[in-house]
């Protein structure tokens, strides 16, 4: 099977059922990532690292097919680590922001690493893991306004002070990430997260712009869920398809 660009020297598997790995050596969503994927039975390999050449991080041998993984953390910033020190004080703590700004950062970061890794031709997965404490930074509605805009509503001012405003429906806005000509060689965002239960999953939202689609059955079993937006959805607050 052809290597792609930038993964010669992965060709044997790291991680697998029953192997085992020193995580000590890893960052805190490396060992979560590849931890899911030993419990979960998904074959990967790390792609090595080369100077002064940007790769992405995993190469994942699923079924009859291959894709890449990039992975990035959400670490927390200055105000999001006074507010975990205020809740560990037990006190209430109100927290907001820009839906999507985290994901659409990562977004452009690992956009390079997919695009040369999956040379073209496989399909590219960004995984993120979030250790903010913010939920919101990977709420399905996050990864939806940071594909595709955030969501904004018209407003129609009549001269005659009289009259009322007349509000348009949402639609997609500014800052959208992923279109017909944008980023194109990702193919899904995927949230490496936990169950109520504290058991891990992994949602996968679907790039409808994807060059190279992840098939879903690619990556099927209990505990990864595939997201696709409905067709025709002109803003983020539809809700998101089981695949």
């Amino acid at each position: 099977r052809p290597v792609p660009p930038g993964t010669e020297g992965a060709s044997s598997l790291e991680g697998t059922a029953g192997s085992k790995r020193d995580y000590a050596s890893l960052t805190i969503s490396e060992a979560a990532f590849e931890a899911f994927c030993t419990d979960a039975s998904i074959p990967f390999v790390r792609i090595p690292r080369k100077q002064n050449e940007r790769t992405a991080d995993y190469l994942v041998n699923s079924g009859a097919q291959q894709f890449v993984v990039e992975l990035k953390q959400f670490d927390p910033n200055e105000e999001e680590q006074a507010a975990i020190a205020a809740r560990a004080e037990g006190k209430v703590v109100a927290q907001g922001g820009e839906p999507g700004s985290r994901i659409r950062l990562a977004i452009q970061n690992a956009a390079s690493q997919l695009r040369r890794s999956s040379a073209g031709r496989l399909p590219a997965m960004l995984v993120v893991y979030n250790c903010t404490g913010v939920n919101m930074h990977t709420h399905p509605y996050s990864v939806a306004t940071a594909m595709q805009g955030l969501d904004v509503i018209d407003i129609a001012v009549p001269v005659e002070t009289s009259e009322s405003p007349k509000f348009g429906p949402p639609r997609s806005g500014p800052k959208k990430k992923m279109t017909a000509n944008s980023h194109t060689s990702i193919s899904a965002i995927a949230v490496l997260g936990y169950n109520l239960d504290g058991s891990m999953r992994l949602d996968v939202f679907h790039n409808r712009h994807a060059k190279n689609p992840l098939d879903p059955d690619m990556l099927r079993c209990s505990r990864v869920h595939h997201w696709r937006l409905p067709d025709g959805a002109r803003s983020s607050l539809v809700e998101w398809d089981p695949v």
